[in-house]
């Protein structure tokens, strides 16, 4: 881990604002290839553009700031990575030692002191449409009792029930296999998203 003292204002300068969105640019490729190369969307050619510019910066800001040992120390966490091809034969423990070391770098430069937490924007909308759903079965309810949404939830689950009592064992397992793969990939979703 980085045990560097912070700079008075890391970001005083057009020169500090480059290398923070260079650096942040840069990260967020390599973050997104080692969590998922398939998924990672990004070239070789587009990455290592990526790493020349936020060297780069890191070159201009020394030249500004002098040597500052968070320069160094971010200079020497980037350097080694000039192509994908160098990320993809590293271990796994050097990757994640890598992306901890790059996001509180990145802290550093950007002159926070911890790091922002992502909000659980899908359960926050899923309890909201839960919370809807409820309301509204109340009162579809207490307007039309004979004919309501409740109803039909009921009737819904009858036949659920009925087709269960009716169906044989190799349909229920072939069912509560498909329920457990849906709901497994909704909550790997769900968490890589945090």
């Amino acid at each position: 881990m980085l045990s560097i003292n912070r700079p008075t204002n890391p970001t005083s300068s057009d020169t500090a604002l480059e290398l923070r969105r260079s650096w942040q640019e840069w990260a967020k490729s390599l973050s997104r290839f080692v969590r998922s190369e398939r998924r990672s969307g990004i070239t070789a050619q587009a990455y290592e553009q990526q790493h020349r510019a936020v060297l780069r910066a890191i070159a201009r800001r020394r030249a500004e700031a002098g040597d500052d040992p968070l320069l160094r120390r971010a200079e020497a966490l980037a350097a080694p990575w000039v192509s994908l091809d160098a990320c993809r034969v590293a271990a796994d423990a050097i990757k994640r030692d890598l992306l901890a070391q790059m996001e509180e770098c990145e802290l550093v430069l950007s002159g926070r002191t911890r790091r922002r937490q992502p909000l659980p924007w899908r359960n926050m909308a899923i309890a909201v449409a839960l919370v809807l759903v409820v309301a509204g079965l109340i009162v579809d309810q207490s307007v039309s009792p004979s004919h309501s949404l409740l109803n039909e939830v009921r009737y819904g689950l009858f036949k659920v029930g009925f087709w269960i009592r009716h169906s044989s064992m190799l349909e229920r397992v072939a069912a509560g296999v498909f329920v457990m793969l849906a709901v497994g990939w909704w909550t790997t979703q769900s968490l890589r998203s945090i």
